[in-house]
């Protein structure tokens, strides 16, 4: 077992070495920051069958006649 202040020391360390680490950071994201730069997006594919839209189609129709 270790003295308890010597725990609040070492939690007291850490947690300013965590605020420095996220101030510099901070910093460094405001300093490079550039608006005009675009967020990369993953294209996406979309396979489907050549019955696909007359199935859509026919769904369609079901819904008309039930109304």
């Amino acid at each position: 077992m270790a003295d308890y202040a010597v725990v609040e020391k070492q939690l007291e360390h850490e947690t300013s070495d965590a605020k420095y680490f996220l101030d510099e950071n901070y910093q460094d994201i405001l300093e490079n920051f550039d608006p005009n730069v675009v967020k990369l997006h993953k294209k996406r594919k979309i396979i489907m069958s050549d019955t696909v839209l007359d199935d859509l189609a026919k769904l369609s129709r079901d819904d008309e006649s039930t109304e």
